[in-house]
């Protein structure tokens, strides 16, 4: 199964892939609407917030409008969610996400163009067993 991972040794903190995941599914070229969230940590170091793929959040929706795809990518059903927003309030790793102006709850689907635009490889398609 294809996986997003990160290295995060390896983010410089220049948000391309922030910017890449907002103009692609929101058309928005200042990366607010990125479900990929890149924060400075310490000593000019960064932390990079994505979707594990966990599946926690599928046990929360009261509609199952969170399902797990058959390659294991968590996958959000928007005709069936009721905009409750369990899963934002939920999420362990705070990696689903509510914007505003947007009815319905966001989060990464590993489409892998995030890790297509990276330029040192912190963010990357991982191929699991």
């Amino acid at each position: 199964m294809k996986v997003l991972s990160k290295n995060e040794a390896l983010c410089i903190g220049c948000k391309k892939c922030m910017v890449e995941c907002a103009t692609t599914y929101y058309k928005d070229e200042t990366g607010d609407k990125s479900v990929i969230r890149i924060t400075e940590s310490t000593n000019d170091k960064f932390d990079i917030n994505v979707c594990n793929q966990c599946g926690y959040c599928t046990t929360i929706c009261p509609t199952q409008a969170l399902t797990i795809s058959k390659n294991g990518v968590i996958t959000l059903n928007r005709k069936k969610c009721v905009e409750c927003y369990a899963c934002v309030g939920f999420c362990d790793t705070l990696s689903i996400h509510y914007f505003t102006g947007e009815r319905k709850p966001s989060k990464c689907i590993a489409c892998g163009k995030c890790a297509a635009v990276c330029p040192t490889s912190a963010i990357f398609i991982e191929n699991l067993e």
